[in-house]
């Protein structure tokens, strides 16, 4: 997973956070806390897919180098 990506979430989401407590605003400090929490796993399972996806494509690519090889 890009760290950059979940630094930059947590970054923003400890901002908020941080004026949420100062203002009294705890229900919207959850809110946050648990949409940070999409994004990250969001953001696995997009990276999860991709490596899916560049396994196939090699797995592909041998295969159609095997058959020609034949």
């Amino acid at each position: 997973m890009k760290k950059n990506s979940i630094i930059a979430i947590l970054s923003v989401c400890t901002f908020v956070e941080i004026s949420c407590i100062q203002n009294g605003m705890f229900a919207l400090c959850i809110s946050v806390l648990i949409a940070s929490m999409f994004a990250i796993i969001k953001l696995a399972i997009i990276e999860e897919k991709k490596e899916k996806d560049k396994e196939q494509t090699l797995t592909r690519k041998t295969l159609e180098t095997l058959n020609k090889m034949k």
